[in-house]
């Protein structure tokens, strides 16, 4: 009866556990759409995408839209 409820608990903790990243990635990707709306199709048109990743400047830029 023990082991049942350490099997229980292990499962009930994973289960939480993915249940913890499935709402933070629905959270990402629900500030994602509210910045995607708010930024004019004019300027996402002229954006344009970084050619050097590495340049830490223009990914704090493209990270703010």
């Amino acid at each position: 009866m023990a082991q049942s409820e350490e099997t229980t608990s292990k499962k009930m903790k994973k289960t939480t556990e993915h249940g913890s990243i499935l709402m933070t990635i629905e959270n990402l990707y629900r500030k994602c759409e509210l910045r995607r709306d708010l930024k004019s199709t004019n300027e996402a048109k002229t954006a344009a995408s970084p050619r050097n990743f590495d340049n830490m400047q223009l990914s704090g830029e493209n990270a703010l839209f």
